[in-house]
């Protein structure tokens, strides 16, 4: 059919994996899903990208101005078993988890049940303080929503550490078994004195994130995926989103497998200290819900940000289905005290690089050990998402960058409109 390409499973040969002899066979990569005639120059960027990093699998989605043009998955979701990705396959999505909070908090701002200066510990129970512990920095009353969602809360990780990763210390200190949930964390916490005072810089903090995912907790009286799921995904009829797990025994239907190079002391009470691989127990997936802990496939993510209205001016035309238009303008706006003259800020709950006519570019990216994704929205109406089930490179650069530059360089000479859009 005129107009776009629809590929069921089409193994694709990709570039040569050349060695000295020159007799190295060429490397198969299956490819699959559906994209419009004009974005296959991108399968052979991807495919040339998989084999100069070496990377076991991609999922990419594209959509303009809401309609998807492009759904494909390139290599493998597990390479032992040659399962493809499929446009269906979910992903861990690492820090991409923090624009759904922020929507989700925002969504109580809506509700009536919350405002961005409120003050977070007064919404928050105090908790129990560890024995023998200083007492909580007095700072920590001065904390506000707005400062969480734009990462200025007080902790800066350089200069001191970051609280998500130390799973078996705040255990230990609690008297309890590890992995710390973030009932834990919190806990020890607040014997932790800030790195700064609230407000007055950006440090990316997860521990910030942690907190308004209790936040929305308390408030709505639900465990925080179940406000999410009902208050964002529901209204949107996204389905694949739902918090992963650690161990590799608790890999969800269609979810890939995460590949990372070496092994690291397991963080779990039943092979606490053992060796096992990196991306399952090294660290607790379950503890970092509300700031790393969704999975996700990437058509899903691209549904979300394209429901959720980024452009101000076009909000009276296409209101946000789950936030009202002055609350999605609160989301651009710059931080106080920060540069005018930046090219980009972190808002509430994404990078933004601020565009003409108030049509801005915004976006977040993840990492974790096994996992590198990426969520924009472009300026010019365009979105997309893009999972990788790994974030290590034979070539020892970012794979990530790679494949987002060739998405935007695609997109660029896709031109005003791609006119049709991949059918569903």
């Amino acid at each position: 059919m005129r107009g776009f390409i629809i590929f069921s499973i089409l193994l694709t040969n990709a570039f040569l994996s050349e060695v000295a002899n020159g007799d190295h066979p060429v490397r198969e990569i299956p490819v699959t899903g559906k994209s419009i005639e004009t974005l296959a120059g991108l399968d052979d960027a991807i495919l040339g990208l998989i084999d100069k990093h070496d990377l076991p699998g991609i999922s990419i989605a594209i959509s303009e101005n809401g309609r998807l043009i492009h759904s494909r998955g390139y290599g493998y979701a597990n390479r032992d078993a040659a399962e493809a990705v499929l446009p269906s396959s979910r992903f861990r999505i690492a820090s991409i988890s923090k624009p759904i909070t922020a929507v989700a908090i925002l969504r109580l701002v809506d509700l009536g049940k919350l405002q961005l200066d409120d003050r977070v510990f007064d919404i928050l129970d105090a908790p129990e303080s560890v024995e023998n512990s200083p007492p909580p920095d007095r700072r920590l009353k001065d904390v506000t929503i707005k400062h969480l969602l734009q990462h200025r809360g007080g902790w800066d990780r350089d200069k001191s550490f970051d609280p998500m990763f130390r799973s078996v210390h705040w255990a230990q200190l609690c008297n309890c078994e590890p992995p710390a949930m973030p009932k834990e964390v919190i806990r020890g916490m607040q014997s932790q004195p800030l790195d700064f005072d609230p407000g007055k810089q950006y440090a990316y903090s997860n521990y910030g994130y942690c907190l308004l995912g209790r936040v929305i907790e308390k408030l709505s009286g639900q465990d925080y995926d179940v406000f999410v799921q009902t208050q964002i995904f529901q209204p949107l009829d996204i389905k694949s989103i739902t918090l992963g797990k650690t161990r590799l025994a608790g890999r969800q239907a269609n979810e890939v497998q995460y590949y990372h190079p070496g092994e690291g002391k397991s963080v779990f009470a039943g092979d606490l200290d053992q060796f096992v691989p990196i991306p399952y127990g090294t660290w607790c997936l379950e503890a970092m819900d509300a700031h790393g802990g969704w999975i996700a496939t990437a058509e899903d993510l691209v549904r979300f940000i394209d429901a959720i209205g980024l452009e101000p001016k076009a909000a009276k035309d296409k209101l946000s289905w789950v936030l009202r238009p002055e609350t999605i303008g609160s989301m651009l706006l710059r931080p106080d005290g920060e540069q005018g003259d930046k090219d980009s800020y972190y808002g509430l709950g994404f990078t933004i690089r601020p565009g003409k006519d108030g049509f801005h570019t915004v976006w977040h990216n993840g990492s974790l050990p096994g996992t590198s994704t990426e969520l924009t929205r472009r300026s010019d109406g365009r979105s997309f998402a893009v999972l990788i089930n790994s974030r290590h490179s034979v070539g020892g650069t970012n794979p990530l960058n790679d494949v987002t530059r060739a998405i935007h360089r695609a997109l660029a000479e896709l031109g005003e409109s791609s006119v049709v859009s991949i059918p569903q």
